[in-house]
């Protein structure tokens, strides 16, 4: 029986190592492609698909003004909200969202998130969760603004979990720590590992 000639420099009588190789390349999904008498490899592409994407708020999500702003706006505090935005120092954002609460204290969580109405959105943004949970993708807001903004944010755009300076979690090292909360319920979730791919956005 006779056998198609093989071109010049393949070698019919390759060793065991080289065989086994070349059996887990194929399967997976790499093209072995002969030209030339020279035996190389294509690597299939790699497509990475995120368990989980987190999003910042403020500037990210939102353009122009931001969550603080836009309230103290409301609330007839814009100059001094716009003083606070010069702090630096630890010590000074502490005291600026101690006196910010001050501000809040007569006014009601509702008519705080009312305010929230006037914020706008970057372009695309819902049409971009929309085509994340279409992927079945997580979806994480993280802000150091107020709980009670992000929380009302979330609801309003899908998202799946959200944390805030004084929210439930932390992110540390690219990691989630050991609680998350989801938007509307009570009980906690047991966290994302770095196992599970994140995107910080």
């Amino acid at each position: 029986m006779s056998t198609s000639p093989k071109p010049q420099g393949y070698s019919v009588h390759q060793n065991p190592s080289q065989k086994y190789l070349f059996r887990r390349l194929r399967k997976s999904g790499a093209k072995l492609i002969l030209k030339s008498g020279d035996l190389r490899l294509e690597p299939r592409e790699a497509k990475i698909t995120p368990k989980l994407v987190a999003f910042d708020v403020d500037g990210t999500l939102l353009r122009g003004e931001n969550i603080c702003g836009c309230i103290a706006r409301n609330i007839g505090r814009t100059a001094e909200m716009n003083a606070f935005e010069l702090f630096r120092s630890r010590e000074e954002i502490t005291v600026g969202r101690q006196t910010m609460l001050e501000w809040y204290s007569p006014f009601s969580r509702e008519t705080l998130i009312g305010y929230l109405q006037d914020l706008r959105l970057a372009p695309g943004v819902r049409r971009g969760f929309a085509r994340l949970k279409e992927e079945g993708i997580k979806i994480a807001l993280v802000s150091i603004t107020w709980q009670f903004a992000v929380d009302w944010l979330a609801a309003d755009l899908g998202a799946d979990y959200e944390s805030a300076l004084d929210g439930a979690i932390t992110v540390r090292s690219g990691i989630f720590g050991p609680k998350i909360k989801r938007p509307g319920s009570g009980p906690y979730l047991p966290g994302f590992r770095s196992t599970k791919t994140l995107w910080l956005r």
